[in-house]
């Protein structure tokens, strides 16, 4: 049986990485909220999701490749986890310098079709044309941290974050106001910092990995490639990359659906969504040990100690997300005030961020169900949750913003309806057992 420490220890560093990974997106989002108001922190913010939801294809991919390491390192073949490294990686690469290719020739078309606003539209494609070339670095780094979580050794993970989190912030008071003899380059500055921020992180992975117990894993052989494991990887990973697709097309959506709406209430949902991100950091730590530790019980045998697990971890998830809740209910210009300094701004956002408050109450039960599935290895179970929960909350988005015209907190209720649903499926799915004795 797995003691709620042992998930704790291997959440935490997660969470650790999570927390500095989060105070880099809200320094960015003040750094260019105070530089130049709503449009440049609209445009990063669309910027920031569109790459989202390239990086996620990367993202999916990986954690294919973790569930199936953390079931040999419960079976105890750790000699095969090189090879799937490798035919994690070596895609990777490939899939990276197509993606900025393709981006970098569609960018001023894409981005001027789903831009209402012409000045956001305009910045939107400055800060993009920089920051993609970032998906290099981050889909690289995204392999070692799909080993380091397959292998319960998180540590280096949260050392990472860190590292690349401080370097970020000091590049964006850089760059972003032209501090210490440098241009300033507002938006672009932005961009620019965490590109440089993420190639960092990457040459950390790299130096740790040499000084790591590699020669276990046969990390670093070079292997020919192995199609029937290919296959086996693209197939477990192929579901989870589309159900990340539709997961941040489905924020992007939302965001283009409200700057429909107005560009106030563009600027109030992106610090709402990056307040709503900081909040939920420890949920995004115990899922990572959700899945990592459902796979391994399973690779190990012991079945019926999946349901047990996952217990244990929505009810440490709860409470640490919970525990946190009063800040954004009593506090809630405080924390507005770390995005803007426009007074009229910060009292629009507070009826938000309260709505904020009551989603995050569902969200670390109805998640780690989620991402219990997602250990079990049934990724098509996983991307059918995803596009179900996801159509019934655009629409209701669309109906509640623009046919009802709603104000922008009863818009954000659409986000209780797809948290619940997500989790019914997802409970109703474990419960049934057809989970048991599904082989990667």
């Amino acid at each position: 049986m797995i003691s709620y420490r042992k998930i704790i220890s291997i959440a935490l560093p997660i969470i650790l990485g999570g927390l500095a990974s989060s105070f880099v997106n809200v320094t960015d989002t003040a750094f260019l909220g105070h530089y130049g108001g709503e449009v440049p922190l609209a445009a990063a913010g669309n910027g920031t999701v569109i790459y989202l939801l390239l990086l996620m294809a990367g993202i999916g991919f990986c954690m294919g490749g973790e569930i199936m390491i953390a079931r040999r390192v419960g079976e105890g073949n750790n000699k095969a986890i090189g090879k799937i490294f490798f035919h994690i990686l070596s895609p990777l690469i490939i899939f990276s310098l197509i993606f900025i290719v393709l981006t970098l020739s569609s960018i001023n078309n894409m981005i001027n079709t789903i831009c209402k606003s012409e000045s956001i539209a305009l910045a939107t494609n400055t800060y993009l044309s920089y920051r993609v070339f970032g998906l290099f670095f981050s889909f690289i780094s995204q392999a070692f941290k799909a080993f380091y979580v397959g292998v319960i050794q998180t540590k280096i993970i949260a050392w990472n974050v860190l590292l690349v989190s401080a370097i970020n912030v000091v590049l964006n008071y850089v760059l972003i106001f032209g501090n210490w003899g440098f241009p300033e380059m507002g938006i672009r500055g932005a961009a620019i910092a965490s590109v440089i921020s993420e190639a960092i992180g990457l040459l950390h992975y790299v130096y740790y990995t040499t000084r790591f117990d590699h020669k276990k894993y046969d990390l670093f052989k070079i292997y020919s490639l192995d199609w029937s494991l290919m296959k086996t990887v693209s197939f477990l990973s192929a579901p989870i990359i589309l159900k990340n697709v539709v997961s941040i097309t489905s924020w992007l959506i939302f965001f283009l659906i409200i700057e429909q709406m107005s560009q106030r209430d563009l600027a109030i949902s992106h610090i709402s969504r990056s307040i709503y991100m900081v909040f939920i950091i420890p949920l995004l730590g115990f899922s990572e040990a959700t899945s990592t530790l459902v796979s391994n019980l399973i690779g190990r045998g012991e079945y019926d100690g999946v349901i047990g697990v996952i217990k244990k971890i929505c009810l440490l998830s709860f409470i640490s997300t919970v525990l946190i809740i009063p800040l954004i209910i009593f506090c809630p210009e405080f924390l507005a005030s770390f995005y803007t300094n426009d007074v009229s701004l910060i009292k629009d956002i507070v009826p938000t961020l309260r709505v904020v408050a009551g989603i995050i109450t569902i969200f670390p039960i109805s998640y780690i169900l989620f991402c219990g599935v997602i250990g079990t290895g049934n990724t098509k179970v996983v991307l059918m949750i995803e596009i179900v929960s996801v159509i019934v909350y655009i629409y209701l988005t669309y109906k509640f913003a623009l046919d009802y015209k709603l104000a922008i907190h009863w818009v954000w209720c659409s986000e209780y309806i797809y948290f619940v649903l997500m989790g019914i499926i997802a409970s109703l799915y474990l419960a049934s057992n057809k989970w048991k004795n599904k082989i990667l």
